[in-house]
């Protein structure tokens, strides 16, 4: 089978590394062909060319980056888009893939054009309510007219995505539901598959010998992240636990974070904090190494079509996780894996500083290993190689069925 996979997500990314090449890889490993057309920073992809040549080696992988620039400037992303548009159309007409698979919005913009001018079917990988999220979180200002428009216009876009595309894959039961409600799709037509992460790469060994109680947070601040959320349960977390540290896999450096969290009314010291900013590969170190993980997203609409990543890191190191209930299907999968505690998203401070309390005291004493077996179940990547396998298969037939 070929694949013309388009992401506007780059594989030279740190998400494009843990998210998109080992499901590539993998399928690549059950005999699928990909050509790539990625948006790669211009500064990362001259640094990790040589990198991901290599780990696409002897695979039926190849890459067409496309420049997007750096800042993401519009002028930038426009002539991106318009030279991967061009790129995967001619891709589709000359290689003739069996189906075209898009991750995200700016992704499924190309497919749409390059699945009409060659006829080929297209998978759209919805990643999450885009649209809502910018809207939501403050960075559409929905107050203003410019803001309602862009609002409306991406909704209207979102719906195309959905109708055109052959099938749909999210990433949660959530989204699925209110894509099916809408009859955007039926029934069948719509897969989910959350974020995964490959457990085979993971040890779940914890330190022993005294040290302190950690927290661990990965990745960035802002946006969709409910960052005052965090500092209250590393709050809560200190008190819990005199001397306890804020274990953060970051880009952002220790001085940042103590202005940050004090703009939030929090008041935090640099010695409180472990900030480092590592490779993936070593992710999982740090995670192995700590108490417990957290992951907090604002409330709306848009977080119930969110995965979160670090929680699928954590969980694969039998790390007990402290999220809450609007972040995706994490209730349901907390549950199921035994995996953690699930704030409730209307809650006062002090009940909530009670739950997170006594869910710490016994975090120390909770079975790694059997969170990590129930956990691989649910997030490993073998689990969403088989459901593109099993999407990329349904398109293959529907298509020859109807050719």
């Amino acid at each position: 089978m070929k694949v013309l996979y388009i992401t506007y997500t780059g594989l030279s990314d740190n998400l494009g590394s843990s998210q998109i090449l080992p499901y590539i890889k993998s399928l690549a490993a059950r005999g699928v062909e990909f050509k790539v057309v990625s948006f790669e920073s211009s500064g990362q992809f001259a640094e990790r060319r040589s990198q991901l040549r290599l780990a696409c080696e002897g695979l039926p992988i190849e890459c067409f980056p496309v420049n997007r620039g750096e800042g993401h400037s519009r002028l930038a992303l426009a002539g991106a888009l318009f030279k991967a548009v061009k790129l995967s159309v001619n891709l589709a007409r000359t290689w003739r893939p069996d189906l075209i698979h898009c991750r995200n919005a700016l992704a499924a913009e190309c497919a749409m054009v390059a699945s009409s001018a060659s006829g080929i079917p297209y998978l759209f990988d919805m990643r999450g309510f885009w649209g809502d999220a910018r809207k939501e979180t403050g960075q559409w200002n929905h107050s203003t007219l410019r803001g309602r428009l862009v609002y409306r216009f991406w909704k209207s876009r979102e719906r195309k995505y959905l109708v055109r595309s052959s099938l749909t894959n999210c990433l949660t039961n959530k989204a699925r539901d209110w894509i099916v409600s809408h009859g955007y799709k039926g029934d069948d037509e719509v897969v989910v598959t959350p974020c995964c992460v490959d457990f085979s790469e993971t040890t779940p060994q914890a330190e022993k010998g005294a040290r302190p109680f950690t927290c661990v947070y990965v990745g960035s601040m802002g946006g969709v992240y409910d960052d005052s959320r965090l500092f209250r349960v590393f709050t809560a977390a200190k008190e819990a636990f005199p001397g306890a540290r804020l274990r953060m896999l970051t880009s952002r450096t220790p001085a940042e974070i103590v202005d940050f969290a004090g703009r939030l009314g929090f008041g935090l010291d640099e010695q409180e904090l472990e900030v480092m900013r590592v490779p993936h590969h070593e992710v999982f170190r740090w995670i192995r190494s700590a108490d417990v993980g957290l992951s907090f997203c604002k409330p709306g609409f848009f977080a119930t079509g969110v995965s979160s990543t670090k929680i699928g890191e954590y969980l694969s190191q039998g790390l007990p996780v402290i999220s809450n209930e609007g972040l995706g299907d994490v209730s349901e999968i907390l549950a199921e894996t035994e995996g953690g505690l699930v704030l409730p998203d209307h809650i006062s401070v002090e009940a909530e500083k009670e739950k997170v309390r006594a869910f710490l005291v016994d975090a120390r004493a909770m079975d790694r290993e059997r969170i990590r077996a129930l956990s691989r179940r649910l997030l490993d990547v073998s689990v969403a190689t088989s459901n593109y396998q099993r999407a990329y298969e349904a398109i293959s037939n529907r298509s020859n069925h109807d050719g």
